[in-house]
This record gives C-alpha cells, structure tokens and sequence, in this order.
C-alpha cells in the first residue's frame, strides 16, 4: 500500500521493458521512453518515500506520458505490450491520481482550518478576523507545503 513501493515497481517495469525492446528489436525509442518514464517513477517513488515535494506529481506525470504512448497503440493494435503499458499507465492515473486529490483535499482543509482558528474574541465577545498580512502567511505555509 505504499505508493513509494507501487512507484518503483512501475519504474522498473517501464525502464525493464524499455531494455528489453531496445534488446529485442534494436530500437532508440523503446529505450529511451522506457528509461525516461521509469526515471520519472523512479524520482517520483524518493520523492514520496523522503516525504519531499512533487512526488507524487512525478509519478503522476510519468502515468500520463505512459498513457499518452501506449492507448492509442494498445487501441489500434490490440497487441500484448501495448496493453499491457496501458494497464500500468492506468493503474498508476488511478493510484497517484487519488493519493495527489487527497494531498491537495487535506491541505485546503488545513488552511480552513487555520484560518477559522485565526479569528478571536474581542472584550465584548465579537469576532474579528486578524489582518490579511498574516493570514497570506498562513496560507503560504500550508499551500506551498508537500
């Protein structure tokens, strides 16, 4: 269930079939799309794993350029590789998409949240918003955070 473990996995499938086209045939392409998108998954599983920024946006990234490639050749040939790189791009739009949608969900919560924690009680018990130098601080720090 670690999405970290799940990107490294599909970067050695790619760059794994990448060299293994480049093998059996010879070709150029095969080899430097297969290693380029498994080096996208590759950086994209540290990132993740080293809890840095645009992990998952790498490993989501690498999905859509494997998706761009291969759906359209697994749609007009219908032949084994080509769907089956269209399975692993679509696991992988699924899997980094859903982790990315609930990273970005969970730090708009935490910028609501902050900022309805933001507001005080004056001496008469009204509530008064601090000023907005502050809470563009405040946002900054959870928006810009991975």
């Amino acid at each position: 269930d670690d999405p970290s473990i799940q990107a490294f996995i599909l970067a050695a499938l790619t760059a794994g079939g990448g060299i293994t086209g480049y093998a059996r045939t010879g070709s150029i392409p095969s080899i430097a799309a297969g290693v380029t998108v498994g080096a996208l998954y590759g950086l994209g599983g540290l990132r993740v794993r080293n809890r840095q920024p645009y992990g998952l946006e790498l490993a989501l990234a690498a999905s859509f350029i494997l998706a761009g490639s291969s759906f359209p050749r697994a749609v007009k040939t219908m032949k084994p590789l080509p769907v089956g790189l269209s399975v692993v791009a679509a696991f992988g739009l699924y899997r980094f998409g859903m982790l990315w949608r609930a990273q970005d969900d969970s730090r708009l919560l935490l910028v609501d949240a902050h900022i309805i924690f933001d507001q005080h009680n004056d001496q008469f018990g009204h509530q008064h918003r601090l000023d907005k130098a502050r809470h563009a601080g405040c946002r900054n720090k959870f928006v810009g955070a991975a």
